[in-house]
This record gives structure tokens, sequence and C-alpha cells, in this order.
């Protein structure tokens, strides 16, 4: 872990918490396209942690909401506790070391995804403005890919990247950026 992945996940941490609400969900944006996914504590990622700390604010400013009325609420509150019981009887093996905190984890991205966007992105314009952060975030991701296709070196790597040589497949480069994968990294840019 890097000093300078540790001062950006800082700096989220703190824009999390001191931007003013209409730009709150803008950290979690930033870690999701320019932040790699390792872990600061077991199970717990950058952006997972902009999550738990995104609903903590949404809580002390009465803006997170469920209900039992909301088909869409019941169906991930449904799928939360199926992710749950199906860790029962599972191993713990080389790939997940915990099984209840892999579960754990599936649900904060899943659950606690669905609920920050329902906290953060309320209307129309708030919807606009997270398109226009999304816009500006893939600009430095797509400069970094271009990097690394051309020197075969992440250069994220030093941002939480779990790969410091680009992927190659039939001896052709492909870049993975801040993501597990190449094709999540193709995903993110055919955004």
């Amino acid at each position: 872990m890097s000093i300078l992945f540790l001062a950006i996940v800082v700096l989220l941490v703190a824009a999390q918490l001191l931007l003013p609400r209409r730009f709150a969900f803008a950290p979690l944006v930033i870690a999701g396209c320019l932040v790699g996914n390792m872990e600061i504590l077991p199970e717990i990622t950058t952006a997972r942690l902009l999550i738990i700390i995104g609903l903590a604010r949404a809580v002390s400013e009465r803006k997170l909401f469920w209900s039992k009325r909301s088909r869409l609420d019941v169906v991930f509150a449904l799928f939360t506790g199926i992710a749950l019981v199906s860790m029962i009887g599972h191993e713990a093996d080389q790939w997940f070391p915990s099984p209840f905190g892999q579960r754990v984890g599936l649900v904060l991205n899943v659950f606690g995804a669905y609920l920050y966007g329902r906290s953060y992105l309320e209307d129309i314009p708030s919807v606009c403005r997270y398109a226009g952060v999304l816009l500006i975030a893939l600009m430095p991701l797509a400069v970094g890919m271009l990097v690394e296709y051309q020197t075969q070196r992440n250069p994220y790597a030093h941002l939480g990247a779990r790969r410091e040589d680009a992927a190659t497949r039939l001896g052709r480069v492909r870049a993975t950026g801040p993501f597990r994968s190449p094709i999540l990294a193709g995903t993110a840019g055919a955004t």
C-alpha cells in the first residue's frame, strides 16, 4: 500500500464528509473510476469505505429512506437476505478466506450502493450532475489506460490496482487500469 494511495483515500473520505450534498456522490464516482480495489482493512476497499461513510452522512442528514411499500426496496432487501444465508455451508479457501466477509462485502456493494444512490441521486438535476462528474472522472482513466497500453506498465498500481504490468492475450496488450480485469476496464470505457 503506497503513501499516494493512502493520501487519496484520506482525501476522498474528507471529500465525502465535506462536499456540499449536491456533489456528495463525487468521491464514490472518483473512487470507482480511478482507485483500485485494494483492501484498506479486510473486505473494506476504498469504494466500500465511501459507501459506509456516505450512508452514515445520509442517516445524519435524514436522507436515507427505505420502505417495504417500494417493490425495488423489497427486492434489494430479499437479495441481501439470500446472499447472507447462501454463505452457510461454505468453507474458507484460498479464494475466499472468509465466506462471511465476502458475502457482507457483496451486500455492501449491491444494497449499500443502491441505498447510497437513492440518498444522493434523488432527482433529474442530481443525475445530470452525476453524469457530468462521471464524464470528468473517465477522462484521466482514459489517459491512464492509454499510458498502460503504450508502456505495458499500469500507472494505477500506485493507486491500489492489483496489477503492475499490463495484461496480454494472444500477444496484444489489454489495459486493466484500476480494475481487476480488462473486461471491467472496457466496460468503464464503454460508459
